[in-house]
């Protein structure tokens, strides 16, 4: 099975025990500076006000984006878990399928 199928994608994004190990074997091939920290620091160049995060997952992204940069999100995920993990967070976030 490809790790993009879809089916798979879904089921690894319901909960987030199964997107932490999805995320732990790709950060393993990873080298240099971490995705988030480069999406972090092209919006922060960019000095938006505002920012959507489609695909927020369990939004640790989102918040950070909040905390730190003072910006507007709006986040989207395809999970109602990972949606229900970024309310929780205190970012505006909803179910929508980005496709």
């Amino acid at each position: 099975m490809r790790l993009d199928n879809p089916l798979l994608v879904r089921w690894e994004y319901a909960s987030e025990e199964r997107l932490n190990k999805r995320n732990a074997i790709f950060r393993a091939l990873v080298q240099g500076e971490s995705p988030e920290d480069a999406a972090f620091a092209a919006v922060g160049n960019a000095h938006a006000a505002r920012l959507l995060d489609a695909g927020c997952g369990p939004g640790d992204l989102s918040e950070r984006f909040v905390r730190d940069l003072g910006l507007e999100v709006h986040a989207f995920d395809i999970s109602p878990r990972m949606v229900e993990l970024t309310r929780n967070r205190g970012v505006d976030a909803q179910v929508a399928d980005i496709e």
